[in-house]
């Protein structure tokens, strides 16, 4: 027997049935099967729904299934992109506060699973929607302020029960069917993006470059003013990679604008995520070899493009001898590590075991090459910038000191000579007192260098006096000498033993002597006694 859109009857049957998820009718008097890439949720379906692009139907054709990942060709790489959205599920099917419009409707989605928590969406009844996007309308704005925490449920379930009983609370499906486009098909306006208006076409493919759209469609139906016809609603979103958002949140595509054109029954987002980002091959790799640490010099993996996902294999690490370092890096970032020994080779103007010392001749925070010259420093502490050329120690170029003493030099040196023994000056180009000669050798000492020059009169002055006296004292005992011998001479001198007395040394004289040593000196004649 003939039945009714939505009924069925087997063969010899009286009556009609619901004709059971899977299947549909038109009228007449079987159930169809729901081919594959359709389904139908629901008993009593008149006509099946399609799966959106990227998914299919499961084998009761009652549903649409996917495993969140969806191929894209691009071209540039000749290959398939591959795009993972399933770290976007919430773990307790809770929903993504997406935002509210200019009128006060709060908007919820989510991203391969439909929100079945009815703090978010639910019908008049407190019913969950299943849905992948879901209006609250006008008169339920405090539900965005929470969307995946459970620790408000008792706070929304007591708003549930106010906004219920002033005719608030309720939502509406905007989308519960998913599918997924690659940019070039939205550009190129294909399938669900035929309606899409060119502007915003032409503003998501100048701004964005990578990505992915998702749409959600065979919302509830509306819109009947604009159409003449009621429509499913739909929600379109732009899904861009943004590596450094992770998993990101949705937002309305323009401040507050959501549906376009108003009672459009189109409603638009942006979702930044790091897995809007394709899921990265091998092929999407460098490998850079790092320097030694801890023994090992390890590869690290350069990204070509912005993709998510890391290296299948690593090229193993290498075994290598670590050089010290500083806070500024290995060989304080003054040199090269040689990873076969672990010193370091340091560049030409630093020195030492990590490369933090000033070289000869070098000065200042960048250890510049700077001698000072007779025309100045070189190079003019204006060449190089913070080179410390004022803190040079004097001399020729590359001959600090005149090669004649120490140079204070180096990040904190004063550039001050200290000169060798024998050189003085602030080149230590002069000899030092003492010393003469090209090679400053020490001079023979003179009298003057011992004793001052009054010392030296004094002492000639003290010995002509000691000659003197001499002179006299000699001259003196010669005279004595000379008048006894002549006094023996001329008056001998006989004692008899008996008359013998001692002479008093106080009254002994010889006048006719003296008189006669008076005579010849005068040139008198002395007569004979």
């Amino acid at each position: 027997m003939a039945c009714q859109p939505g009924l069925g009857s087997a063969a010899g049957a009286s009556l009609c049935s619901d004709c059971p998820a899977g299947t549909y009718s038109t009228g007449g008097t079987t159930c169809i099967p729901v081919a594959d890439g359709f389904f139908t949720s629901v008993p009593n379906s008149i006509r099946p729904v399609a799966c959106g692009n990227g998914t299919t139907s499961n084998a009761e054709h009652t549903d649409c299934v996917t495993d969140c990942k969806f191929l894209s060709y691009n071209a540039a790489l000749a290959s398939n992109d591959t795009y993972d959205l399933a770290p976007l599920k919430t773990a307790d099917q809770t929903m993504y506060y997406a935002g509210i419009d200019s009128q006060q409707n709060v908007y919820y989605l989510n991203m391969c699973q439909r929100g079945l928590n009815n703090l978010t969406c639910f019908d008049k009844l407190g019913n969950p929607i299943p849905s992948f996007a879901c209006q609250v309308v006008k008169g339920t704005k405090q539900c965005y302020l929470v969307n995946k925490n459970n620790i408000f449920f008792l706070l929304f379930f007591f708003s549930f029960l106010l906004r219920s009983a002033k005719g608030w609370g309720y939502s509406t499906d905007i989308g519960n069917v998913i599918g997924f486009m690659p940019f070039s098909s939205a550009k190129a306006g294909q399938g669900n993006w035929k309606n899409i208006p060119s502007f915003i076409l032409c503003f998501f493919s100048f701004y964005f470059f990578a990505g992915l759209f998702v749409y959600f469609d065979n919302g509830t139906p509306g819109c009947k003013p604009t159409y003449g016809v009621e429509r499913p609603r739909r929600t379109n979103i732009t899904l861009v990679c943004d590596l450094n958002a992770g998993v990101g949140q949705p937002v309305p595509l323009y401040n507050t604008t959501v549906e376009y054109p108003k009672t459009s029954c189109v409603y638009y987002f942006i979702w930044r995520s790091a897995f809007g980002c394709p899921v990265c091959t091998d092929d999407d790799f460098t490998f850079e070899l790092q320097p030694c640490e801890n023994g090992e010099k390890i590869y690290l993996p350069i990204k070509k493009r912005d993709c998510v996902g890391q290296p299948s294999v690593v090229p193993p690490s290498q075994k290598c001898y670590s050089c010290r370092s500083t806070g500024l890096g290995v060989c304080d970032s003054h040199g090269t590590c040689d990873e076969k020994s672990g010193v370091c080779n340091c560049q030409s103007n630093w020195s030492g075991e990590t490369c933090s010392d000033c070289s000869k001749d070098h000065f200042g925070t960048l250890c510049a090459f700077c001698t000072q010259t007779s025309n100045g420093f070189f190079p003019p502490p204006s060449v190089v910038i913070n080179a410390g050329c004022h803190l040079a120690c004097p001399g020729t170029v590359g001959n600090a000191c005149s090669l004649h003493g120490k140079c204070s030099s180096g990040q904190t040196g004063t550039g001050l000579c200290t000169c060798n023994s024998g050189w003085t000056g602030s080149a230590c180009d002069m000899c030092d007192d003492g010393f003469t000669g090209d090679n400053c050798e020490p001079q023979a000492a003179a009298l003057t260098d011992v004793l001052p020059h009054w010392a030296i009169g004094a002492i000639v002055v003290g010995i002509l006096v000691l000659v003197a006296a001499a002179i006299l004292l000699y001259r003196a005992k010669r005279r004595a000498e000379y008048k006894y011998s002549r006094l023996l001479s001329s008056q001998p001198i006989e004692l008899a033993e008996d008359d013998a007395q001692p002479i008093d040394d106080d009254n002994f004289g010889l006048p006719d002597d003296i008189e006669r040593d008076n005579q010849l000196n005068t040139g008198g004649k002395v007569d004979s006694p």
